[in-house]
């Protein structure tokens, strides 16, 4: 068999590390890391179902409902889902608003981004607050649609704060939202 091929049939090796991680009698990835867009391992001969992309297949795609990513690099022919941007609309953005009580309108503190699908902390500084008036807060996820954010459904609101609490807040034994 050629180079990165195995086998009676000489099938063609999908290991991470290439041929030099494919058993030439067998095939199995001795690394046990299929390549982009493959999975199954050890023999990584199962192309990445529909929604799944990348080594191992372990990314979950979120492009806009109906559209497949491409199981290689993720990236969707078409828009991102909400709350989700970049080209393989592996990024969340969200922005952090605030409403005094004393004034029904929400205003935009922050837009915070997220490379991470996982993280679900935010951390940020509220400046020109007035440490006596009460505030709440919500965050509201974004999608970035030709470079111009769209918003998505706001998340609940906190409780009233003050920004004094939220100072004391960062101390033991504290009040926080």
């Amino acid at each position: 068999c050629p180079t990165n091929h195995w086998g009676a049939n000489c099938t063609e090796c999908h290991c991470l590390n290439g041929p030099t991680e494919c058993e030439a009698l067998t095939g199995i990835c001795t690394d046990y890391q299929c390549d982009r867009g493959w999975t199954d391992t050890p023999y990584c001969q199962t192309a990445c179902l529909e929604n799944t992309w990348g080594i191992n297949c372990a990314k979950e795609c979120h492009c806009l409902s109906g559209v497949i990513c491409d199981r290689i690099n993720g990236v969707c022919n078409g828009s991102c889902n909400i709350e989700w941007s970049g080209p393989s609309c592996q990024t969340r953005e969200y922005a952090i608003v605030s409403q005094s009580i004393n004034n029904s309108a929400w205003s935009e503190l922050i837009i915070v981004t997220v490379s991470d699908p996982d993280q679900q902390d935010f951390h940020f500084l509220l400046a020109n607050a007035n440490p006596y008036t009460y505030y709440s807060f919500r965050i509201i996820a974004n999608r970035r649609e030709y470079g111009k954010p769209e918003e998505g459904l706001p998340g609940p609101a906190s409780n009233p704060l003050r920004p004094l609490e939220l100072c004391i807040g960062l101390l033991p034994n504290c009040r926080h939202c």
